[in-house]
């Protein structure tokens, strides 16, 4: 029965979020983060003149209390994040009101950090363009997890995921994939590194030859995904969709038995992403 009430909650929640969001929210919004994200050191031991200062930047109306408006502004136009999140930590946060305390929120701030995704499980991730910054990210043991990670960004590591879905935007140097199993990547990055990996698909762009080691049953196909200003994304960091090496795979440590660690994903069953953040 708890189980059923905290379900019922969140899908509340959710759906004051998606209410909020298409229907009653003012036209003219707060614009993106310019920069390295306010939340990029979020964690458990976060200082608390760090917390009340974030908590008090969302209080936009000075009541001392946070409602979903504000942290739709907040988290939403102005870092990016997606809906889904947004309405996760509220329901978290919100208890039995429809307001955040200060006290719930600095309980919960860790699950706020901008650049780093860990021990999730079964949890949706959305980070629009501008959100990330061309900053370092990071996404460790998460299970059937999505995240959609729309926005360029620095050297990349994604560590002990499973059953994930994951796309990531132009990485300015090398992505590494580590420890992952059963998972679907959506990669754009200068150089593909994966180790110890197993029944993983990535739909790839690579500006270099991609490198697996210790890795078996991988699937290689050219990247299939779209979201608003990848275009941009692509052309900015360089990158020729004309000349992408996704299938010049290189195996560091081949089968000694001669079988290939790795195949290319059939034309008939490779899938197009497209996130329009709606």
């Amino acid at each position: 029965l708890d189980e059923l009430l905290r379900k019922a909650w969140e899908e509340a929640v959710a759906f004051e979020a998606s209410r909020l969001q298409s229907s009653q929210r003012p036209a003219s919004r707060r614009s993106r983060v310019q920069g390295v994200s306010p939340l990029a050191r979020a964690r458990a031991r976060s200082t608390e003149e760090e917390i009340q200062a974030i908590f008090s930047e969302i209080d936009a109306n000075g009541n001392g209390s946070l409602d979903m408006e504000e942290l739709l502004a907040y988290l939403g136009d102005y870092l990016g994040f997606g809906e889904r999140e947004i309405a996760r930590f509220a329901s978290i946060c919100m208890a039995d009101s429809l307001e955040i305390s200060l006290d719930s929120f600095r309980e919960n701030y860790r699950l706020l950090n901008s650049l780093s995704l860990s021990k999730r499980t079964q949890e949706t991730f959305v980070r629009r363009p501008g959100s990330i910054g061309g900053q370092q990210f990071c996404m460790a043991e998460c299970t059937n997890c999505v995240a959609w990670v729309c926005d360029m960004m620095d050297q990349t590591f994604v560590d002990l995921c499973s059953g994930c879905r994951v796309l990531l935007g132009p990485c300015s140097a090398s992505t590494f994939v580590r420890d992952c199993s059963d998972c679907v990547f959506w990669i754009a990055t200068q150089q593909l590194r994966t180790r110890d990996c197993k029944r993983c698909k990535f739909y790839l762009y690579s500006k270099t030859e991609p490198i697996i080691e210790a890795s078996e049953d991988l699937s290689f196909a050219p990247w299939t995904a779209s979201y608003p200003m990848c275009s941009a994304h692509f052309r900015d960091a360089g990158y020729d969709p004309a000349r992408n090496f996704w299938n010049a795979v290189f195996d560091f440590t081949p089968n000694p038995q001669g079988r290939c660690n790795w195949k290319i994903v059939p034309y008939s069953e490779c899938e197009h992403l497209v996130e329009t953040f709606e």
